[in-house]
């Protein structure tokens, strides 16, 4: 795909955090006839407010 290597990047940037902020959420995924339970996870890096000058930046999976 044209994006991966800026999708790799991205989430390198991420996880190469001193800090990483993680959540997880539940979305309803509609499957065969009914509705099934979904994740979504979320992981964040901001360092800006501990005096780090690194962008912030957020990753799906």
């Amino acid at each position: 795909m044209a994006l991966d290597p800026i999708v790799e990047a991205l989430r390198r940037h991420v996880l190469a955090a001193e800090r990483i902020h993680a959540d997880d959420t539940t979305v309803p995924v509609l499957a065969k006839l009914k509705t099934v339970t979904g994740r979504l996870w979320t992981y964040f890096r901001d360092d800006r407010p501990f005096g780090g000058t690194d962008p912030p930046a957020a990753i799906f999976h």
